[in-house]
């Protein structure tokens, strides 16, 4: 039986997660009551890539959103959006690309959240696996 997990941005936006028996999660943005599906990927990998990105480490630069520096967290198969997080001074913010290189959406995040969403990860990545 499949069981759904929400990653929470904020009010208006979230990533909620489908995992499968196996561990494979479809990744959709809930953001203003529509759904965009992102993609999928293992749930093993989804938690070690969120758990790098949003580790305590100097951050590093895989690209940039109006001269601001962005680091690649994933990209996903099947519908292939890629997650890239932006360090700011004043927080973190979430990105979220489409296979053609458009953006299509930015989500502030505050980094409690973010390691709380690690956590989240990694409990459900020991049930499964």
């Amino acid at each position: 039986m499949d069981r759904t997990l929400t990653l929470a941005a904020d009010d208006r936006r979230r990533i909620e997660l489908t995992i499968d028996a196996t561990g494979w999660s479809r990744c959709s943005l809930l953001r203003d009551n529509r759904r965009h599906y992102l993609g999928a990927e293992s749930i093993t990998t989804l938690a070690a890539r969120f758990a790098d990105a949003f580790a305590d480490r100097a951050p590093r630069s895989d690209g940039e959103i109006d001269g601001r520096p962005i680091e690649w967290i994933l990209s996903l198969s099947e519908a292939h959006c890629t997650l890239y997080l932006e360090r700011g001074a004043a927080g973190w913010v979430l990105h979220i690309q489409s296979p053609d290189g458009k953006w299509i959406a930015s989500a502030p995040i505050a980094i409690s959240r973010a390691r709380d969403w690690v956590r989240q990860l990694l409990d459900v990545r020991g049930k499964i696996i």
